[in-house]
């Protein structure tokens, strides 16, 4: 559900995009019915992106209990094989049943918050680049030239 709301997300910034370009055409070119339709369809495109933000949220939330709670509950058996006690009893790490739950907290943050905002980045680089190629192929072939260009100069000489 997380990664569907992600790129359905994806999906309405990009036509987020295009319904906002027909409005910019629509004031340039003075033609009021035609902007007062493209605004009437940014907010749908708003509610859209409303609606799939929260269920990707929603989502997140959940599975990052769910997670977070076999993970903790896991690595807290492990260390209850005799590690935990032998730590507790000489006092080497102070709180380690308190440790292992914050790292385990940190991990399924830092991993369930990629996984809710790579599909969604993903769509969107797809989508616009599709949206540039459209509008321009030599100035999204230029551009997307200098992006990789500049990543591997980059991870050749500075790395």
């Amino acid at each position: 559900t997380m990664v569907l709301a992600a790129v359905y997300h994806g999906r309405a910034f990009i036509e987020f995009t295009v319904v906002q370009a027909g409005s910019i055409n629509a004031v340039k070119d003075y033609e009021k019915r035609k902007f007062w339709r493209g605004r009437r369809r940014m907010f749908l495109v708003i509610l859209k992106m409303v609606g799939a933000s929260s269920l990707q949220n929603f989502a997140a939330e959940k599975i990052k209990k769910i997670w977070r709670s076999a993970l903790t509950t896991s690595m807290l058996h492990t260390y209850l094989g005799g590690t935990y006690y032998r730590a507790k009893l000489m006092g080497e790490v102070p709180n380690p049943d308190h440790r292992i739950t914050n790292d385990a907290q940190s991990i399924v943050e830092d991993v369930t918050n990629l996984a809710k905002m790579l599909p969604e980045h993903a769509t969107n680089v797809v989508g616009l680049t599709g949206v540039m190629w459209k509008t321009s192929r030599v100035a999204c072939a230029l551009l997307w030239s200098y992006v990789v260009g500049i990543t591997l100069t980059t991870r050749r000489y500075f790395e």
